[in-house]
């Protein structure tokens, strides 16, 4: 699983996930990965735009792979749903809009 944006939303997700799950966390703020670390130590963290291509392959974003894009941007989260389906054909995705984070965070 590959989440995008390691905010309080993405951190809420990963907390929330099963320990068995090999995860990885792109966010593009240095900071974000001593909150990624705090939510779940295994996690893996990328620095770099989560709607990048090149970000998402440094991931190991493929198509078995699923997206969470939990950024506090609709258009980054857009961005990366997108540039996942096209170019690495994950059809699981999940989109949060920064007004409904709250919803996005409590129902995964």
């Amino acid at each position: 699983m590959v989440i995008v944006g390691g905010g309080r939303v993405g951190c809420a997700v990963l907390s929330r996930l099963p320990l068995t799950w090999t995860v990885v966390v792109i966010d593009g703020s240095e900071t974000a990965a001593a909150r990624v670390s705090a939510a779940r130590a295994d996690a893996r963290f990328v620095h770099g735009d989560g709607s990048s291509r090149l970000t998402l392959a440094e991931a190991n974003l493929d198509a078995r792979s699923v997206l969470v894009a939990a950024t506090s941007s609709d258009a980054v989260n857009r961005e990366a749903a997108r540039v996942a389906r096209e170019h690495f054909g994950v059809h699981e995705r999940v989109v949060g809009k920064s007004d409904g984070a709250r919803e996005l965070a409590e129902g995964i």
